[in-house]
């Protein structure tokens, strides 16, 4: 799902391979929309407000401890700027039509 914050445009094969994803996680759209706003925006929204943002890809590890510590701790700041938009509005158009798609039953 970090894919959604890259400096890039996602292209449908991306969006399917996301969708793939979040198919094969098992988390419902609730579950799902919560990793979204609450664990990977917080870290990953900045990437798309930058003006050098990182477009190749992020490292996989690092997505996984910065995603368990927002996990774990759920900042009040973190919080409200995923509540408002700040984390996540350059992501949302594309994790709206990743979630069409894997609740469509058009992914994997």
């Amino acid at each position: 799902m970090s894919n959604l914050w890259l400096d890039t445009e996602l292209t449908d094969a991306a969006i399917a391979e996301i969708a793939a994803v979040v198919c094969d996680s098992g988390l419902d759209r609730e579950e799902l929309e919560d990793v979204f706003r609450h664990e990977l925006a917080p870290f990953l929204g900045p990437n798309l407000r930058s003006v050098a943002g990182e477009w190749g890809g992020f490292d996989a590890e690092w997505v996984c401890s910065e995603a368990q510590k927002r996990f774990e701790t759920r900042r009040l700041v973190d919080r409200v700027a995923s509540a408002v938009g700040l984390t996540t509005s350059a992501a949302r158009p594309a994790w709206e039509r990743v979630l069409e798609r894997a609740f469509d039953g058009r992914a994997g």
